[in-house]
């Protein structure tokens, strides 16, 4: 596929576990035209330092903007960011959204946090329901976290409930990628080996920060030993998703998300789209060859 004609918003709460700055890279490296990166839930100033930061690495040329602060969390890149200049946009992160949707015939919305920007974009701008798709990492419908082998509310999701729900219920097009084909999504052993022989400088720059997100992450998210693989890839899925659905078994029908924020199947929901089998190694696989790309040029 060649992803440059692939118009992509990022919606992220990156700063905070590795995975959404991974995922952004791994965007990059693939190709994707990214016009707009929103942040959104928690830390936003610092959150809105860490892509223009990444922006800047990347030589993204791409919009930033803002969504409404509901929590703090953790900022293991805070030395790294702080004294980086934003350039960010005046729209909230709803409004900008929805003036990168309107450019573009079609475009491709990664949501890869929670989703108090998304579902403030489809409640204000239902008529651009047919101009984007929404792609979650978000979700657990028969597994649950590493080591976890029953359902329960996944962090995206619960969040913000209300905000979650709305996204389901808009008519928009969505799919769901769950930790059913996320919760070890991790690149380890000979590929990681390789990995950290990669000499793009994208991936050099993700591999520094993740070595500072071990020493400085102190929150919930699973660690692993940094010689040994990467944290789990939780938001590169999706983004795999948009490149090559055959990687996935997907299941549509009708899906709710109940009070305490877990999606499930329901027979009066709505209708989505919901990732709940992976071809793992030909998943990683395709993922460690887009990392390993070489000749970046943004």
């Amino acid at each position: 596929m060649d992803t440059r004609l692939n118009k992509l918003i990022i919606d992220t709460d990156l700063g905070d576990d590795i995975d959404d700055m991974w995922a952004i890279g791994f965007a990059a490296l693939a190709g994707f035209d990214i016009r707009l990166i929103t942040v959104c839930y928690a830390d936003i100033e610092y959150k809105l330092k860490c892509a223009q930061y990444m922006k800047d690495a990347l030589k993204l040329e791409c919009a930033i903007a803002g969504g409404v602060e509901k929590a703090r969390t953790h900022t293991p890149h805070a030395q790294r960011v702080k004294n980086v200049k934003c350039d960010v946009s005046p729209l909230a992160a709803e409004d900008a959204i929805a003036e990168a949707v309107g450019k573009n015939a079609f475009t491709d919305i990664a949501a890869i946090g929670p989703m108090t920007n998304v579902g403030a974009f489809v409640k204000k701008y239902p008529a651009l329901k047919d101009r984007c798709r929404i792609v979650c990492m978000g979700g657990s419908v028969y597994k649950g976290i590493y080591g976890v082998d029953r359902a329960h509310a996944e962090y995206n999701l619960k969040s913000d409930r209300d905000a979650s729900a709305a996204v389901l219920e808009s008519g928009f097009t969505v799919v769901y990628a769950p930790l059913d084909v996320n919760r070890d999504f991790i690149i380890d052993g000979a590929r990681y080996r390789r990995l950290r022989t990669a000499k793009n400088p994208v991936t050099q720059k993700l591999l520094a920060l993740y070595d500072e997100w071990q020493l400085n992450y102190h929150g919930y998210s699973i660690k692993f030993d940094s010689a040994v693989s990467t944290a789990i890839q939780y938001d590169t899925t999706p983004l795999l998703y948009i490149l090559d659905k055959t990687l996935y078994d997907m299941d549509c029908g009708r899906y709710g998300i109940d009070r305490a924020g877990k999606l499930g199947k329901t027979d009066n929901g709505h209708e989505a789209c919901v990732l709940l089998g992976i071809d793992r190694e030909k998943a990683l696989d395709a993922a460690l060859d887009i990392f390993m790309r070489e000749g970046y040029e943004h």
